[in-house]
């Protein structure tokens, strides 16, 4: 199924399972990286959960998904935001429009052929020495895969290799301050 679409149709249902698995420290540790007032981008920001606890912490939030529904959702949910339906992988923002970009989850639909533009598009429009906070699905392979957070509908979902990802960033002209690598997740921290 079309990523959007399956979006679409499971907005409600990958909401609440989003609700059941908040990145609280991943969510701390970015925000103790960034000034308060600082502009964020929720790259992937669905119903709007993690842009909540960024304007609660105090900063400018703008937050971008594909889905439509998910970014009704987003609106009704979050006051202060504001909430753009946009590809991660089409960024129509202006250069150096943001202080931080918050990508949880959002890179498994990221093919590695389309990666390094994503981000060399997210080093675009962060301004000098901002921090990028990406959460990427662990392992090797691509394509059309049965997720349970979609009631079982088969998307585009990619898993990515640490040491790619690590070179991707820096050919995108990022510094990688940090980098975790487990099991499943991959967590790069990187600035620009």
């Amino acid at each position: 199924m079309d990523l959007k679409e399956a979006y679409d149709k499971y907005a409600e249902q990958y909401a609440a399972y989003l609700e059941d698995r908040p990145p609280q420290f991943e969510l701390t540790e970015f925000s103790g990286m960034l000034s308060k007032g600082a502009k964020v981008l929720d790259a992937g920001c669905a119903a709007g959960r993690d842009s909540l606890y960024l304007i609660e912490d105090g900063f400018k939030v703008v937050g971008i998904d594909i889905s439509e529904k998910l970014l009704n959702m987003a609106k009704a949910n979050v006051k202060g935001a504001e909430f753009l339906q946009m590809d991660i992988g089409k960024l129509s923002f202006d250069d150096e429009s943001f202080d931080g970009i918050w990508c949880f989850d959002s890179f498994a639909h990221v093919s590695a052929k389309e990666a390094d533009n994503v981000l060399k598009g997210f080093a675009r429009v962060l301004k000098p020495g901002g921090i990028l906070f990406l959460v990427a699905p662990s392992g090797k392979g691509e394509g059309e895969e049965e997720r349970k957070e979609l009631m079982g509908e088969k998307v585009f979902f990619a898993y990515h290799d640490h040491k790619e990802l690590q070179m991707g960033l820096t050919k995108s002209g990022f510094e990688v301050v940090k980098a975790y690598s487990g099991e499943e997740l991959i967590i790069m921290i990187g600035r620009k």
